[in-house]
């Protein structure tokens, strides 16, 4: 058994040689799909800290080296780090044909998180969140070390 490290453009293909996806891609995949976050943080460990996560795909992938070989994939593994924060938070909702929309704001150490979540009946919540990271100091501005 062999371990690859750093190999986002290796293409992960099925038996027949088929193109499946390439590393970066399924990456992508993990680091996007809210539903799979929403299960990667409820089973990672409290507080702050870095896990690994490992996945055995449901039918045999093969990774494509650079060198044209095809190597079976076990397992992968995807490491996630992840921040811990307690910060008072702000809620408004909003009624609007017949969907319910709600915005939670919270100021942490990195920025400001919003988290919207949209719900109407007979549909899954639809769940979106984004860290605005608070700007830079500007040069000159009183904020942080400044030279002579």
């Amino acid at each position: 058994m062999k371990r690859f490290e750093q190999v986002d453009d290796w293409i992960f293909v099925d038996e027949g040689g088929k193109e499946l996806c390439s590393v970066s891609q399924l990456q992508a995949v993990v680091a996007n799909n809210s539903e799979l976050g929403s299960v990667l943080l409820d089973n990672a460990p409290d507080g702050e800290g870095d896990f690994w996560v490992e996945w055995i795909p449901p039918v045999d992938w093969f990774l494509m080296t650079p060198e044209g070989d095809a190597c079976r994939a076990a397992r992968i593994g995807f490491g996630v780090r992840t921040d811990a924060e307690m910060a008072p938070t702000r809620a408004t909702s909003v009624l609007s044909g017949g969907e319910v929309v709600t915005l939670v704001t919270a100021e942490l150490r990195k920025g400001e998180i919003e988290v919207v979540v949209k719900e109407s009946e007979g549909h899954p919540p639809e769940v979106k969140a984004a860290l605005r990271p608070k700007p830079k100091p500007k040069r000159g501005s009183g904020e942080g070390p400044t030279h002579s």
